[in-house]
């Protein structure tokens, strides 16, 4: 994917640094996800141009469906919220879709599953700073949208 330059996004960020094109700088990071896999057992890719992130590497080392966020903060946040799910993935957790689990966070948390890029993935959803999920009344503005197909 080329796009224009993004200043959050880490294959832009490796160009520029480096001096390469796009596409070496893609591979370039396909090779440091892979190393990042085999070493700690999960990545986190974010995507500049939407307010989402997601894990590769729980599936394939630990037979439970990747995670995502959605939600319409900074990737830093958008990781710790992932790192965390995938350390309790990592040590024998288990999460289904349709059910709400109050042992990752100070709040209780749901997961739905949703397709991305044709693969399945449990998107966790987070309540707003009130309480209140997606679909509850007066639900926060961003936080809302965590149920969007």
């Amino acid at each position: 994917m080329n796009h224009a330059f993004d200043p959050e996004c880490a294959v832009c960020q490796e160009a520029m640094h480096e001096g390469i094109s796009h596409d070496e700088a893609l591979r370039r990071l396909g090779i440091r996800d892979t190393h990042f896999i085999e070493q700690i057992g999960w990545t986190v890719h974010a995507i500049t141009d939407e307010p989402t992130a997601h894990t590769h590497g729980l599936e394939e080392n630990y037979g439970h469906f990747d995670i995502q966020v959605w939600l319409p903060t900074n990737h830093l946040k958008q990781y710790e919220l992932l790192a965390t799910v995938a350390e309790a993935v990592k040590v024998g957790r288990r999460y289904e879709a349709g059910e709400e689990y109050d042992d990752l966070f100070n709040v209780p948390v749901r997961f739905v599953e949703r397709d991305e890029g044709g693969r399945r993935v449990l998107r966790l959803i987070v309540p707003d700073p009130n309480g209140k999920f997606p679909g509850d009344p007066g639900c926060m503005p961003g936080y809302d949208m965590q149920l969007h197909e």
